[in-house]
């Protein structure tokens, strides 16, 4: 006698019955908590990852050196940015990251779609922490593969360095491309080439964080899903980036208000008022 038939022999058969019944219905549940303990990592993986893109973000533009000027951000139609893109001591050849995309609609902007970076080339990182890039889209044309589910920069986007300064408008000169680059380093940096890298859309880190099933489009374009309040700290300092002034610019707004005022010479003055 097997030992499942002497325990259904002492418990009798109801009884039996019934402990079945309990073991089925807990492996039932442990089969439904697991996928729930997964999409719960895939949101935290979703939510860390846009914490740490709007920290990569705000270190960029607190260095005047590297940060991307006011008036490229008003221009531009999205922006991606991959925080820490590689880490490590001497590195050499092609690395990963993971990163979001916003895209400007009307006054404000998209919540996150999630891409995967792959196969940029690096040059000799000696020292090397990590690598922040940030990629200002500035073209329809530049746009369109991110709504894809992959793409790769060079043939369906062109990427070029971007001009660099916390400058205003009136002397920038905004580089031609679909892409402009700019990136923040740790450590000693000999090179970085991003023509030829792929750029994959994460549909499932995206669901994750949406808690549905959504397109890149969907999310970028359509507003299909709405996004959580960890984005609104992104989309805030994308707003305060975009509305920025060169430095010493309010001074001399202000100055040139008072020389207005004191002349007569302010917009409503009239000759000879």
């Amino acid at each position: 006698m097997t030992q499942s038939r002497a325990v259904g022999h002492r418990l009798g058969p109801v009884a039996t019955a019934i402990l079945l019944l309990a073991l089925a219905a807990a492996l039932v549940g442990v089969a439904l908590l697991s996928p729930a303990r997964a999409e719960s990592a895939s949101q935290r993986e979703a939510e860390k990852l846009v914490a740490d893109a709007q920290a990569s973000f705000a270190a960029l533009m607190a260095d005047e050196k590297k940060a991307v000027p006011a008036a490229i951000l008003k221009k531009a139609r999205a922006v991606a940015i991959f925080p820490r893109v590689a880490k490590g001591g001497f590195l050499v050849g092609a690395k990963t990251g993971t990163g979001v995309l916003l895209v400007k609609r009307g006054r404000g902007w998209s919540g996150p779609a999630f891409y995967n970076l792959g196969g940029m080339t690096f040059g000799a990182l000696v020292g090397v922490q990590a690598i922040d890039l940030v990629m200002v889209v500035m073209t329809a044309k530049g746009l369109q593969p991110f709504l894809r589910q992959e793409f790769t920069i060079g043939p369906d986007a062109s990427a070029v360095a971007g001009t660099t300064g916390a400058r205003d408008a009136r002397d920038i000169d905004v580089p031609k491309g679909d892409l402009l680059t700019y990136s923040r380093v740790e450590g000693l940096f000999a090179g970085l080439s991003i023509d030829g890298a792929k750029i994959l859309y994460m549909d499932k880190v995206t669901g994750a964080y949406y808690g549905e099933a959504v397109s890149a489009k969907g999310v970028l374009m359509d507003g299909a899903a709405k996004a959580p309040p960890s984005a609104d700290g992104l989309k805030r300092i994308l707003d305060k980036s975009m509305a920025a002034q060169a430095p010493g610019a309010d001074r001399a707004a202000r100055t040139a208000e008072g020389t207005a005022e004191t002349t007569g010479a302010g917009p409503d003055a009239r000759p000879g008022g």
